[in-house]
């Protein structure tokens, strides 16, 4: 998701529902708009760990490397031989990125 992405469904979510319902001036809306790009990046940002931290065994990661492949895999007991053989740069559960599907996978 990159960074146009994201500032157009914020501004698409807050004029289908919170823009109709208040009287804002267009800096407060663009005030606003800023404001939420700044809290999804930080949510985004917060699903993301570093290698440094191990994952859950048994649980299915998607790991991207530091050339920027990203592939999925089930946490082995060397998981961090893993990281350190195909240069991990970070790593998330899968789960966290499926919508209502928290434990899914």
């Amino acid at each position: 998701m990159n960074k146009e992405t994201v500032k157009n469904s914020v501004a698409d979510f807050l004029s289908a529902r919170y823009f109709k319902q208040v009287d804002a001036t267009e800096e407060e809306k663009a005030h606003f708009v800023s404001l939420m790009e700044e809290c999804v990046k930080h949510v985004i940002g917060k699903m993301f760990h570093p290698i440094t931290e191990v994952p859950e065994k048994g649980k299915h990661i998607i790991v991207v490397t530091e050339k920027g492949f990203i592939t999925s895999w089930f946490v082995s007991d060397d998981i961090m031989k893993s990281f350190m053989s195909f240069k991990v740069k970070y790593w998330l559960y899968s789960n966290d990125i499926i919508p209502g599907k928290e434990d899914a996978v």
